[in-house]
C-alpha cells in the first residue's frame, strides 16, 4: 500500500459514528413547529432511518417534485441538491413541512450548541485517538481537519474529546465542496506536499472525495449510508471497523516508505 506525506481528514460523520444528535436536530426543529407538524416531521424522519422515506442519502433532492432520486446521466441534477449526509436529509424533510430556513438554520446552531456540552454522546471511532496519538509522536504523516461545521462547536467538541492537539491544522466553515479546490491548494503549499502524497478521507462524496481527485490527491470514502450512485476513490470502506483497519496500512505504509 502507498504511503502519504499528509492525511486531510472531514469531522462529522468521519472521526466519529454516532448519530444521536440527528434526533437532538429533529428535536430543536419540532420545538418550533406546530405540534401536527411536528408530529408529521417525526414520522418522516422515522420513514427515511427506516429506508421507506421519500429522501434517501446519495440521491438528489427535487424541490418541484419534494422527494429524492437517484442520479441518472440522462437526467441533469441542475437545481437538486445532494443529499449526502442525514444533516441535509433533515434539513430538507423540515423544508418539505414548512419550516422556515431561519427555523432549520437556527436549530442546527441549537444542535451543535448541544453538542458541545453532551461529548460524552459523542464516540470516536474505535481506535481513531490512537491512530491520530501516533501520528503525532511521529511527526508523520501530517493530520490536518477541513470541516463545514462553526469554529467554536468543533474546536470546543476537538478539544473535548481528546484529540484536538493532534491536528497540525484545523479547518472550520470550509464551505466544501465550493471551496475544496482552494483549501486543497493552499494545504499542499503550506506543508510542502504534492497532491500525489496527499490522502483525503470523508463520508460526504461530493464534498470531501470528489474534489480531492480533481486535485490528484488519494482518497477513502466512508460509505456509511451505501450510496449506489456513480464514484470512484482510491479506497472505500462501509464501517468503522473497516475505516481503522485502513488508516493503520496506510499508517504502516506512511512511516515505512
Amino acid at each position: 500500500m502507498k504511503g502519504y506525506d499528509l492525511v486531510l481528514f472531514d469531522f462529522d460523520g468521519t472521526l466519529y459514528d454516532s448519530e444521536t444528535h440527528f434526533t437532538t436536530y429533529i428535536d430543536m426543529i419540532c420545538e418550533q413547529l406546530e405540534p401536527s407538524h411536528a408530529d408529521q416531521l417525526r414520522h418522516m424522519y422515522e420513514r427515511t432511518r427506516e429506508g421507506q422515506g421519500i429522501l434517501r442519502v446519495g440521491e438528489w433532492y427535487d424541490p418541484n417534485a419534494k422527494n429524492s432520486k437517484p442520479f441518472d446521466e440522462n437526467n441533469s441534477s441542475a437545481g437538486k441538491y445532494y443529499m449526502g449526509d442525514y444533516w441535509w436529509i433533515i434539513y430538507m424533510l423540515g423544508y418539505t413541512i414548512g419550516a422556515t430556513e431561519q427555523q432549520l438554520t437556527d436549530s442546527f446552531f441549537r444542535t451543535r450548541d448541544y453538542m458541545m456540552t453532551h461529548t460524552d454522546e459523542i464516540h470516536l471511532v474505535l481506535g481513531l485517538k490512537e491512530w491520530l496519538q501516533h501520528a503525532y509522536d511521529a511527526q508523520h504523516p501530517i493530520v490536518i481537519l477541513a470541516t463545514n461545521s462553526p469554529q467554536p462547536d468543533s474546536v470546543s467538541i476537538l478539544q473535548q474529546l481528546g484529540v484536538y492537539p493532534h491536528f497540525s491544522q484545523v479547518i472550520c466553515n470550509a464551505r466544501k465542496p465550493t471551496h475544496a479546490r482552494e483549501i486543497l491548494e493552499q494545504v499542499s503549499s503550506r506543508h510542502h506536499v504534492p497532491p500525489n502524497r496527499m490522502l483525503c478521507v470523508g463520508d460526504h462524496y461530493f464534498n470531501d472525495i470528489d474534489p480531492a481527485l480533481a486535485f490528484g490527491a488519494d482518497t477513502l470514502f466512508i460509505n456509511r449510508h451505501h450510496v449506489s450512485h456513480p464514484r470512484k476513490s482510491t479506497y472505500e470502506v462501509e464501517t468503522s471497523e473497516e475505516l481503522i483497519a485502513q488508516l493503520t496500512q496506510i499508517y504502516t505504509s506512511s512511516t515505512n516508505p
